[in-house]
């Protein structure tokens, strides 16, 4: 059985000062303390039968369940699978050792692979202040983290120790091998938002920020496979570094009685080592992070990038049409849009900027259609996603991309009374598929996953 945990401790003081003369405004500052570790242990033990033939299966048949039944019944949902009863498993282990034979090498494997640790601390402070001036209102601070980091887990090799014949001593050279990473970084991060009301139901707003997106927590544990069949080593990048971002924004909003919102705004993003999922040839020397070992064979791992530049606008439009006469005022319509041009480089001296970066979306949209007159309500909600890069790598026939893809999902509903709701949902009605392609042509596809059209009904109460 694998033993899997996560132990989080934290704690913050907050103080704040307000002051309402000469003009209303506040000051405040405060300290926060976080600890994350997550665990693995493996000890599971794995056993080979070789006792009696034919009937051992249905020895262990958990006739008790509703569903522990013969594979030829009827069942709404398909075939009913049969499930084993562990606790007739143990007592036959208990009464026939004899019949059990244990794995040790195997369950020494899984003991070292699963046996693995990470943990993230982060120590914070911040400052801040603000102060209103009438229709304006400004708000400004400082925030400074310290995050440090740890983790260990085992080297998988599996060509070592081939001449042992001992089976446990080669699975102790193949996964015995430990692997552990220290490392901290700090982070200031400043920002000034000014909020100013020019008028009855409009806002403008104009803000600009430091922010830093941490490696994902996965990528403390120190994991490397070796693959000598495709000659790839597969490990996290343990030293990636946090990507950092100056953020401006400026957006204007407008509100309708009873309920509506227009609003428009542009952005400018400048990211400085910006993580990207990367492969790259190993280099040769006794310097090539392998002890001069697997020379041009490919190295899968995560990295940073040099700078990424993104501009972009956004618009937005909601509004409940309650102003129309009889059965209209029911319907509501909603539409967004997001436009992203993006700039920026892999942290290449030689390689120039180009406008292809990963995960960001160029073109997004959504739009939809909304209905709820007494009892009932109904949506259609359409969902545009444009084509964006997934993988990069330095020979653009070997980037990897996620076609653009439209999906529409409805929703139906009846209130049948105060705590009772019927509903439907269609998920992805008409089947849109997802789908990748390599290179620059997309109808050179690389994988296809139909999900197929999701379907849930059923009752919501409350009591």
């Amino acid at each position: 059985m694998t033993d899997q945990g996560t132990n989080i401790f934290g704690g913050q003081l907050n103080l704040k000062l307000s002051f309402p003369n000469p003009v209303p405004s506040y000051i405040k500052t405060g300290f926060k303390y976080m600890s994350e570790e997550r665990y693995t242990r493996g000890p599971t033990k794995t056993f080979i039968y070789s006792g009696p033939q034919g009937a051992f299966l249905s020895s262990f048949i958990d006739d008790s369940l509703p569903t522990g039944v013969a594979l030829s019944k009827w069942h709404p949902f398909g075939m009913s699978p049969r499930y084993l009863d562990l606790d007739k498993i143990n007592q036959y282990l208990e009464k026939n050792p004899q019949y059990l034979t244990h794995n040790a090498a195997t369950s020494l494997q899984n003991e070292l692979a699963n046996d693995k640790n990470a943990r993230e601390q982060v120590f914070a402070g911040y400052a801040m202040g603000n102060m209103s001036l009438g229709p304006l209102s400004v708000l400004g601070g400082v925030r400074f983290e310290k995050t440090h980091l740890s983790g260990e887990t085992a080297i998988q090799d599996p060509r070592a120790g081939l001449t042992l014949t001992d089976p446990i001593e080669r699975t102790r050279a193949q996964w015995g091998k430990r692997t552990t990473v220290i490392r901290e970084y700090r982070n200031v991060l400043p920002g000034i938002h000014f909020k100013y009301a020019p008028g009855k139901n409009w806002l403008t707003r104009a803000s600009y920020s430091q922010s830093f997106g941490r490696p994902s927590f996965g990528s403390i544990y120190p994991d490397t496979r070796i693959n000598y069949d495709a000659e790839r080593i597969t490990q996290n990048n343990t030293g990636v570094k946090p990507q950092d971002a100056a953020n401006f924004d400026v957006t204007i909003e407008r509100y309708f009685e009873p309920i509506g919102v227009i609003s428009a705004g542009v952005f400018l993003k400048e990211i400085k080592n910006f993580i990207f999922s990367n492969v790259v040839k190993i280099p040769t020397g006794s310097d090539n992070g392998f002890d001069g070992e697997y020379a041009g064979w490919d190295l899968a791992t995560q990295a940073n990038g040099g700078f990424a530049r993104i501009k972009g606008a956004e618009l937005n439009y909601s509004q409940q049409l309650s102003f129309l006469p009889g059965f209209w005022k029911g319907f509501g319509v909603f539409a967004n849009h997001t436009w992203l041009e993006t700039t920026g480089n892999y942290g290449r001296v030689t390689e120039p900027a180009g406008s292809a970066l990963v995960n960001f979306t160029p073109r997004a949209a959504n739009a939809g259609i909304s209905y709820s007159r007494g009892r009932f309500y109904a949506r259609v909600n359409v969902n545009y996603t444009g084509t964006y890069l997934r993988s990069y790598n330095l020979d653009p026939l070997s980037r990897s991309y996620q076609d653009r893809r439209t999906m529409v999902d409805t929703k139906l509903g009846f209130h049948y009374s105060r705590r009772l709701t019927l509903f439907t949902d269609v998920l992805n009605l008409f089947n849109s598929k997802q789908k990748w392609y390599s290179g620059l042509y997309r109808d050179y596809n690389t994988d296809q996953r139909d999900h197929g059209v999701r379907v849930q009904a059923g009752v919501n109460g409350s009591f």
